[in-house]
């Protein structure tokens, strides 16, 4: 017995040896199929084991199994519910002898996990074994006693790189967590429960601390407090409330989530182009959900100091959900968003909601400062493009960019040209956007009614209508689009323009427009352009200035470096003087040009040299063709070129009319002469034109080349036809680019074997003299000044002027000396005698010489001289262009020929006065006594005759019968009292007195004027008759030349005594009849 009871304790000590050491010994491989049925009857789920297994009682229980499986139940999309490498179980051994499972730690190496929400709104894991474990389904009592399984209790989890998956069938998405690092414990399988570790959820790491009060198997509750905290960014979400399993998972409780600092958060996220926002952002609210619907209401988020509210709701079958947030005070806009300070304050209240199509804006409302804007629209994420899209409508009543733009900061210059942003240019999303503002302040200028609806699409864009109104007093709409944006193809533009105001309209748009008119007024554009950026066709239409230009042709390259190809443009205008007037400022229009212009030409580009071919048209009534040529790239356009034109006829711009109608002062202006346009442009251009009639000079097949630089222009190798002779010119205008600054004339011309007739009254204005013949002059001239009259008076130079074969037509010198001869009737005045040559015949000359010179705008005849073998006319004087008159004597000279006497002095004639209408006199003083002597000759011949005297071989008088009635101009009268006169001779034969008486008494002779005026016979007759002593008279003032009024003029008759009756004698010879034979012998 004593034995025994010391052999039984040893036998019990080695039997539990043996069972404590003996499984470390065992090949548990050969039980897998026994462990498999037992999970299949505990869970329904079937367990691969494909790898070793193994158990050990000592010094713990332990068992330990290799590529274990768990297969996922049937309509899984996953092959697989749970996976892992390897499985390593410690059990504490004394709760196993109480029924207990008290599970010291459980490693689980790569677990995966796959979890599915099935079409039946139940997790593939959930099968009916499992269910009835939770208390899903009811058993009876002896069932779920045979069934219960043993009390467990969890002391630590271990998850080393486990992944966890999560499938909805319904929705077709997916959620995939990776590289889950976990400890989790658990008193009991139903809690409470611990957990905390890491995990990598859509490239974000995630730390969690999981924390839960023990399971309710009978309400299938849990409640659980989850902290989450996303690297990079610090983000931290909370929590804290129930999840229900009970018919469906579901769940309520406090959601926060905190972010230290916004601005760190997005840039360690790589979004980046956001400035400012260095402040916190806190947002709490209760959640409500299950797999159902979720509702996050009233939720609190603050942003800074900036605080807001506001709710979200969510349906999953189907998808539905809406948002509501709105600012609780004003926010400080300018504190959160610095690139956004334009706006200091602000407040929004926005509505969003959607479906699992589209997402919505409802009536959002922004206010910013004084600015408040209407932002509605939607999102749609997937559409038949495969893309999403956006929908933005924005309006506002008002918007001011003139004082936005003066808050906005100072811009970055981009890099790139436009055409590679373009072809760059893509937006995440397709979008229609419809942008409205009633009214819109811009750069000084109201507009109303501004819109633009634009549609952007993968790789498109198009603009249905851009409509600006009243910008910059101009009405504005432009639609077209871009059907291939990389390519930049299919492009298309058609723009409308309306403007009441070009100049404005270009200040607007930062456009130099000094060179256009100041008061151009209206102006209407209609432009269309297709093409690529390699080339574009363009058409456009300007009206403007009662006028039009047409242009079509191509744009090579157009968002580069544009150049026009086979372009074609058209100027036309119903008036081109009201055109120049528009763009030269001249107080009037040139009637030169009051007619409608027609001008085409082809033009091409080659860098910035434009080329203008095939230059035609019509200039008001002037045609004009050639070639041009117009090169941008210097400081200074370089215009060349050879134009030429038909017939040109211009009125002169010096008027030759009546001085009368119009002043001195009128007819020179004194407006300065703006030189801006010889400093605008270089040039080379070769004119020429069929003909150019300048108001009295016609040019005949005119040529010359002008060429400009730098303010200096100069003329040469003018030549043309001019009055059946030719003119050849060169000039030199040199202008400094300042206002009010003189410019300076230098200019040469030459006319050669011109009309003489044509050049005297092109320069007169008036036909002075008519004749004919060839002359040549030199001209050389210099003048500087500010206005054309101040170029007049500054006028200075000489010149000379030659000729040969003149003949004066309707002057007959020789006529002339003629009618000075010996038949010259006392009648006959030197005017007279003048005017009656002046009614026909012709006076011929060899040569013409003269020269001249000018001084400040005088022009002083030094020289002037016609020759030939009737006679010679020797001209000086002056010609007054400031003043327009003129002042010359042209001296008279009569060669002796034939009958010409050759003892007739010379004589003058002058003109003088307004230069196209100056007045003409005669100088009689020398001719006037040459004639009264052949008078006085003849008159003393006739009464010798008549009377029987002796004549002059028979007797010597001192002096003529006449010479004591007629004396010479200047020369003393001579008295002889012991000669009978002619007057006693007549007295004696008249009148005989009966008785001798004595001898009268002389009158006193009366001095005689310088020249006396012509008398006719009459008068003569009446003083050699009858003379009567006058009174001594004033001496007149001599005159050297008397108008021609005086000349003409008869002289006053004097006062004969009649003679005293005597009685009648009869007589042999009658006195009537003496006297009618002296009378008839006078005038014949």
């Amino acid at each position: 017995m004593k034995r025994a009871l010391i052999i039984v304790p040893f036998v019990l000590v080695v039997l539990l040896a043996v069972a404590l050491v003996a499984p470390g010994f065992m090949d548990w491989n050969q039980y897998k199929g026994q462990a498999q049925q037992q999970v299949k009857t505990y869970t329904g789920l079937d367990l691969e084991l494909a790898g070793d297994i193994g158990f050990t009682i000592l010094p713990s229980p332990r068992f330990m199994a290799e590529g274990v499986t768990i297969k996922a139940p049937e309509g899984s999309k996953s092959e697989t519910l749970v996976a892992f490498e390897r499985l390593d179980v410690n059990v504490d051994l004394m709760p196993l002898l109480s029924q207990k499972l008290s599970i010291k730690y459980i490693t689980l190496v790569k677990p995966h996990v796959n979890l599915e929400m099935l079409e039946t709104g139940k997790l593939n894991a959930m099968t009916p074994e499992l269910e009835a474990l939770t208390g899903g389904e009811q058993q009876d009592q002896s069932q779920s006693a045979k069934t219960a399984p043993p009390a467990i209790s969890l002391d630590k989890i271990v998850i080393d790189d486990g992944q966890f998956s999560y499938y909805d069938h319904k929705t077709k998405a997916e959620t995939l967590i990776r590289n889950i690092n976990a400890d989790l414990m658990a008193r009991t399988l139903f809690g409470p429960y611990q957990a905390n570790g890491s995990l990598f959820y859509e490239g974000n790491a995630a730390d969690f601390d999981l924390q839960a009060e023990k399971f309710d198997a009978k309400a299938q509750q849990l409640n659980p407090k989850l902290k989450l905290t996303l690297q990079p960014g610090d983000i931290e979400l909370n929590y804290a409330g129930t999840l229900n399993f009970k018919e469906t998972v579901g769940g309520q409780g406090a959601l926060s989530l905190n972010i230290p600092n916004v601005a760190k958060a997005l840039e360690q996220n790589k979004i980046s182009g956001i400035n400012g926002l260095n402040v916190p952002l806190k947002v709490k609210g209760l959640l409500t959900a299950d797999i159902q619907k979720a509702d996050y209401r009233d939720f609190e988020l603050s942003l800074g100091e900036n605080a807001f509210t506001g709710s979200f709701g969510a349906l999953v079958d189907p998808l539905k959900y809406a948002l509501e947030l709105k600012t609780q005070k004003t926010a400080n806009i300018a504190e959160l968003l610095p690139d956004l300070a334009i706006f200091k304050k602000g407040t929004f209240n926005l509505k969003v909601e959607g479906d699992g199509q589209t997402t919505k804006i409802h009536e959002g409302i922004i206010k910013l400062d004084d600015h408040e804007f209407s932002l509605s629209g939607a999102y749609t994420p997937q559409t038949k493009s495969g893309r999403p899209l956006a929908v933005v409508d924005f309006s506002t009543a008002v918007l001011d960019i003139d004082t936005l733009s003066k808050k906005m900061p100072a811009s970055k210059e981009q890099s790139g040209d436009l055409e590679s942003s373009l072809r760059t240019a893509s937006l995440p999303f397709d979008m229609d956007l419809n942008l409205n503002a009633k009214k819109l302040k811009y750069q000084g200028q109201n507009l109303e009614n501004i819109g633009v609806k634009a549609k952007f699409r993968d790789n498109a864009v198009s603009v249905s209508g851009l409509t600006l109104k009243n910008f910059a007093k101009s009405d504005i709409v432009a639609s077209g689009g871009i059907d291939n944006i990389k390519a930049l193809s299919g492009i298309a533009l058609n723009l409308s323009v309306d403007t009441r105001d070009v100049q404005a309209l270009a200040k607007a748009l930062s456009v130099d427009a000094s060179s256009l008119p100041k008061d151009m007024g209206k102006a209407s554009i209609k432009a269309k352009l297709t093409g690529s950026a390699d080339a574009m066709d363009m058409t456009a239409n300007i009206a403007a200035l009662n006028g039009e230009l047409i242009t079509q042709g191509k744009v090579k390259t157009p968002l580069q470096t544009p150049s026009l190809s086979g372009m074609t443009v058209q100027l036309k205008h119903k008036n081109m003087a009201e055109a120049m007037q528009k763009f030269s400022g001249a107080a009037e229009q040139d009637p030169n040009f009051k007619k409608p212009m027609d001008v085409y030409a082809k033009i091409s580009q080659d860098g910035q040299t434009y080329t203008l071919a095939g230059l035609k048209g019509d200039l008001a009534g002037f045609t004009v063709q050639g070639d041009a040529k117009v090169d941008l790239s210097a400081t200074k356009p370089y215009l060349s070129g050879d134009l030429k034109f038909g017939k040109v006829v211009l009125a002169s711009s010096v008027t030759t009319g009546n001085t009368a109608q119009k002043s001195t002062a009128e007819r020179w202006s004194k407006d300065t002469i703006d030189t801006a346009g010889l400093h605008a442009i270089n040039a080379d251009i070769n004119l020429s034109a069929s003909s150019i009639t300048y108001g009295p000079w016609p040019l005949e097949a005119p040529r010359m080349k002008l060429a400009l630089k730098d303010g200096v222009m100069e003329i040469t190798e003018m030549q043309a036809g001019l009055f059946e002779g030719s003119i050849a010119m060169s000039s030199t205008v040199k202008s400094a680019n300042q206002s009010r600054q003189p410019i300076h004339i230098a200019a040469k011309s030459s006319l050669t074997d011109v009309s003489v007739a044509r050049l005297v009254k092109a320069l007169a204005g008036s036909q002075m003299i008519d004749a004919s013949g060839k002359v040549s002059t030199e001209l050389d001239i210099t003048t500087s000044g500010t206005s054309p009259a101040a170029l007049v008076y500054d006028l200075g130079g000489q010149g000379t002027v030659t000729g040969g074969d003149i003949v004066l037509n309707g002057v007959d010198v020789t006529r002339f000396a003629e009618a000075l001869s010996d038949e010259s009737k006392p009648g006959d005045s030197l005017l007279g005698l003048w005017k009656g040559t002046t009614k026909g015949g012709r006076t011929a000359f060899d040569t013409l010489d003269g020269n001249y010179v000018i001084r400040e705008g005088v022009i002083t005849i030094q020289k002037l001289d016609l020759d030939g073998p009737e006679a010679n006319i020797a001209t000086m004087g002056t010609v007054n262009l400031p003043k327009w008159t003129l002042s010359t004597k042209h001296k008279i000279t009569v060669k002796p020929q034939g009958d010409v006497p050759a003892d007739i002095p010379p004589f003058e004639m002058a003109f003088s006065g307004p230069l196209d209408n100056p007045a003409q006199t005669f100088g009689q003083g020398v001719m006037q006594d040459y004639l009264n002597r052949k008078i006085n000759r003849k008159f003393e011949k006739l009464l010798t005759d008549k009377l029987g005297l002796p004549g002059e071989e028979k007797k010597k008088p001192a002096k003529g019968l006449l010479q004591e009635v007629l004396p010479s101009s200047g020369e003393e009268q001579e008295i002889t009292p012991k000669e009978l006169t002619p007057q006693d001779i007549l007295q004696q034969v008249l009148d005989p007195a009966p008785e001798p008486a004595a001898p009268k008494p002389q009158p006193e002779p009366v001095p005689a004027p310088t020249e006396p005026p012509p008398q006719d016979v009459e008068s003569i007759v009446k003083e050699v008759l009858q003379p009567e002593p006058q009174p001594e008279p004033e001496a007149p003032l001599p005159q050297e030349e008397p108008p021609a009024a005086q000349q003409e003029a008869p002289a006053e008759e004097p006062q004969a005594q009649p003679p005293q009756q005597q009685e009648q004698q009869p007589e042999e010879i009658k006195p009537e009849d003496v006297v009618e034979d002296v009378l008839k012998g006078l005038l014949q």
